[in-house]
């Protein structure tokens, strides 16, 4: 699987179509089906909008600026 992945990611970066043998097609990624390629033990699939629910919760969301933290305050070095 490992091969399979290397090659994928070279295709795209030179295609930019992750392709490789013994890989399903990838549907490019869009906000309408968010296409996401799943590698796992049993082989290789896609699937759409993975987790979807949990993704859903921050839609519409805005973060006022200056809101995030460095990784110095979150580690109480800030």
């Amino acid at each position: 699987m490992n091969q399979r992945l290397h090659e994928a990611w070279a295709a795209f970066v030179t295609t930019g179509v992750p392709t490789a043998e013994g890989l399903p097609s990838w549907p490019a990624y869009g906000v309408a089906r968010r296409t996401t390629m799943v590698l796992d033990a049993a082989g290789a699939h896609t699937i759409d909008d993975p987790r979807g629910a949990q993704r859903a919760v921050w839609d519409g969301r805005l973060w006022q600026s200056g809101t995030w933290w460095t990784l110095d305050d979150i580690a109480g070095h800030g």
